[in-house]
């Protein structure tokens, strides 16, 4: 699917949703994430592709995120043992994990609450559903809003256009790989804290 999504067909938007079913949950040319499931007793040999990477461990699970393919020189690979650059948020909380020419984070979204409507003009995104659930507004086409809920093991890729609100009625873990970030790149459409999110009924 092309990376604009100025196009977009609101009714091939569910499109964008996957639920994978391998190690593999976003592969393109601008970043990749992988997903281990650990199991106690069992060893395990991770496999590092050609691009610079980053291994992040989350309850029992790794992910390991990787950048743009490296042509020029060896790839790094680097351990998270923690994430840095705590925000806290009216409606949760985001952590980065690492931020290069690739970007990762966790982002916490508290039961009942709602972010911004929001796009951006350059920034390519990939969730991954970590635990819980989270609502999301998709907003395409001639401002046609649908809505979604998805569940852990639940992955959303969103092209650059692609309007969006995440909500959760019981909270949510999402973990997160993008191209990098960039704040004016961040265009708000509906102000969430002024705003209420469609479909979201607070507890």
């Amino acid at each position: 699917m092309t990376t604009k999504g100025y196009g977009i067909d609101i009714n091939s938007i569910e499109r964008l949703i996957t639920k994978p079913d391998g190690e593999v949950i976003f592969s393109g040319e601008e970043f990749e994430l992988q997903r281990f499931v650990l199991i106690d007793g069992e060893d395990y040999s991770l496999k590092v592709s050609d691009r610079d990477s980053t291994i992040y461990t989350e309850d029992s699970v790794v992910y390991i995120f990787s950048g743009p393919q490296v042509l020029s020189r060896r790839a790094i690979c680097e351990v998270a043992h923690s994430t840095t650059d705590v925000r806290d948020k009216y409606w949760g909380k985001i952590e980065t994990i690492v931020s290069k020419d690739y970007a990762g984070k966790r982002i916490f979204c508290e039961a009942g609450k709602h972010s911004s409507l929001e796009y951006h003009c350059k920034k390519i995104e990939g969730y991954f559903i970590h635990s819980g659930s989270l609502l999301v507004r998709l907003r395409a086409g001639r401002a046609e809003d649908k809505l979604f809920e998805l569940t852990a093991g639940q992955a959303l890729f969103i092209p650059p256009g692609l309007m969006h609100q995440r909500g959760s009625r019981g909270g949510a873990v999402i973990i997160e790989i993008s191209t990098p970030d960039d704040d004016s790149d961040s265009f708000l459409v509906e102000d969430g804290q002024k705003s209420p999110m469609p479909g979201l009924i607070r507890p």
